[in-house]
C-alpha cells in the first residue's frame, strides 16, 4: 500500500505557480539542436543568465542559484532506511566570471542540508576555442549525464551510469571545441572513486581521464540530424586504499537509499581496519559509450560505464568489473528540448495566453555488480548489498518559465540480492517505489 504525498507540497507547488504568474522572466534565446557538445556545464544553471551582474574595468562577474525543493514519499516498506520526507536536494549559490577577456572563472558551492560543499572552483585560460586549460575543481569529464546542469536533467536523479563515473576532482583539463563538429577534453586529476568527488588524494597515483564528443551532421543542411551526437570516454588511474579510506564506493537508489557497499571494519582508533576491509589496490580503469539527439521537443539519451578496480581484502585479491546503462527520452509540449534544458515558448501567463511547457519524460536503467565480490563473502554481502538493480522511472515537468519548474516522478527499482529472510536465507530486497516531487528555481 503506497502512502499519499503530504498535502503541503501540493500547497507549496501552487504557490510557485502563483508567484511565477506575478514575476515570469524574459524568455532566453533556444540552444540550437546541434549546438557543440562542452565537456562541462559553464553557464550556471544551463541556459539561464544569471543575476548582479558586474562589470567593472577588465572584470565581468554574475551570480547564480539554484534551489530544488523535494518531496519524497516511499510505498510502505518498514525496511527502507529513508523516510517520507520535505529536503532541500540542492541549495546552490555561485558566481561566474571573465577577468581581461580571455580568463573565466567559476565558483558552485552546496549548501543543503546545513552542509558546506564546494563544487565547482575553477580558472579557465581561452585564447583559442580549440585548445583551454582549466586549473582547479572541477566535473571529471567521463559521464554524459553527470556533466550535464542539475537544472537540465529530465527526471530528479541521475541514474546507475553515474554511480560508476568520477564526480568533482582536482586538476588540469586540457578542452576545445573543433568547429561545430566535435568537443574533447583531456585531463589530469588527484582520482574519484565511482560516484564520487575527490577531496584530497590519500596516494601518489593520479587519474587521467578523457572524452570525445561528435556531432556528425551538426553542419550539413538536414535539420533532423543536426542534434545527433556520440561520444566515447574512459580513465586510467592507480587507486589504494589505507587505514584513512578505503578509497572505494557505495551506491544508493533513486530514493537516496544505500543498495550496495563494499565490507568495510574499523579498528580501536576508528581507522580502517585493513585485514577485515575491502580496499582498492590497484589500476582503476573506466571505460563508456554515450550519446543522445535533439530535434525540437524531442530529446533521448543514452549510456553506457564499465568499471574495473583491482581490490583485496586482506589477502585476498580480486578485479571486479561492474557496470551501468540507461536509456531516456522526453517530449515537451509547448518548448523545446536540449542538453541545457528545457525552453518554453511562452512563460506562465493566463492573461497573455501562456501556459508554459510540459515535458514528459521516462527511463529504463540497470546496474550490475561482478559476482566476484560476493564469492565467499570476501568483499561484499549478498545479504545487505544487491547484485543487480533495474529501473523503470516515469516523470513529467511544468516549466512555468524559464526559471521556475515544477516536476513529479515516479521510481520503481527491483533488486537481486540483497536481503535476508527469517531463517538467513539469501533473498531479493524488496522493490524500491518512491514519488519525488520537486519545485525548482533557477536563476
Amino acid at each position: 500500500m503506497k502512502k499519499h504525498l503530504p498535502s503541503k507540497w501540493s500547497a507549496l507547488s501552487l504557490l510557485a505557480v502563483a508567484l511565477s504568474a506575478r514575476a515570469a522572466e524574459p524568455l532566453s534565446t533556444p540552444a540550437l539542436p546541434g549546438a557543440p557538445e562542452r565537456p562541462a556545464e559553464i553557464a550556471p544553471a544551463g541556459q539561464r543568465s544569471g543575476f548582479a551582474q558586474v562589470d567593472v574595468g577588465g572584470l565581468t562577474a554574475k551570480g547564480s542559484v539554484l534551489l530544488q525543493a523535494d518531496s519524497r514519499a516511499f510505498a510502505a516498506n518498514p525496511k527502507l532506511a529513508s523516510p517520507d520526507q520535505f529536503l532541500f536536494r540542492r541549495a546552490q549559490p555561485g558566481v561566474t566570471g571573465t577577468i581581461q577577456r580571455n580568463f573565466d572563472f567559476r565558483v558552485l558551492t552546496d549548501v543543503a542540508g546545513g552542509k558546506f560543499t564546494l563544487l565547482d572552483t575553477y580558472v579557465d585560460v581561452r585564447y583559442v576555442p580549440f585548445a583551454k586549460v582549466r586549473v582547479g575543481k572541477f566535473k571529471s569529464p567521463l559521464g554524459l549525464e553527470f556533466l550535464q546542469s542539475s537544472s537540465a536533467l529530465v527526471l530528479a536523479e541521475r541514474s546507475f551510469p553515474t554511480a560508476l563515473s568520477p564526480g568533482y576532482d582536482v586538476g588540469v583539463q586540457l578542452f576545445g571545441d573543433l568547429g561545430d563538429v566535435a568537443s574533447y577534453a583531456v585531463a589530469a586529476v588527484d582520482g574519484a572513486a565511482d560516484g564520487s568527488d575527490a577531496e584530497g588524494d590519500l596516494s601518489n597515483g593520479k587519474d587521467v581521464v578523457a572524452r570525445l564528443f561528435v556531432r556528425p551532421f551538426a553542419p550539413s543542411s538536414w535539420a533532423a540530424l543536426k542534434g545527433l551526437g556520440v561520444g566515447v570516454a574512459g580513465s586510467y588511474g592507480l587507486a589504494r586504499g589505507t587505514a584513512d579510506g578505503t578509497e572505494l564506493p557505495s551506491f544508493k537508489s533513486d530514493g537516496r537509499n544505500t543498495i550496495f557497499k563494499y565490507l568495510s571494519a574499523t579498528d580501536a582508533s576508528g581507522k580502517v581496519d585493513l585485514t577485515k576491509s575491502a580496499v582498492a589496490d590497484g589500476a582503476h580503469t573506466r571505460w563508456a559509450l554515450q550519446g543522445n539527439y535533439y530535434f525540437g521537443p524531442l530529446g533521448l539519451q543514452a549510456e553506457y560505464v564499465r568499471s574495473t578496480q583491482k581490490i583485496r581484502n586482506g589477502s585476498l585479491e580480486a578485479k571486479p568489473a561492474n557496470w551501468a546503462w540507461q536509456a531516456a527520452g522526453s517530449f515537451v509540449l509547448g518548448g523545446n528540448a536540449s542538453y541545457k534544458g528545457v525552453t518554453p515558448k511562452a512563460a506562465f501567463d493566463p492573461a497573455a495566453g501562456g501556459w508554459g511547457a510540459l515535458e514528459v519524460a521516462a527511463r529504463y536503467a540497470e546496474l550490475k555488480l561482478d559476482g566476484t565480490l560476493f564469492a565467499g563473502g570476501a568483499f561484499a554481502s549478498e545479504g545487505s548489498s544487491v547484485r543487480r538493480a533495474r529501473l523503470v522511472s516515469p516523470g513529467v515537468s511544468w516549466y512555468l518559465n524559464d526559471n521556475l519548474r515544477v516536476s513529479v516522478d515516479y521510481a520503481r527499482t527491483q533488486f537481486t540480492a540483497g536481503a535476508k529472510d527469517a531463517s538467513g536465507r539469501v533473498v531479493d530486497r524488496a522493490a524500491e517505489q518512491v514519488v519525488v516531487s520537486r519545485v525548482q528555481f533557477a536563476l
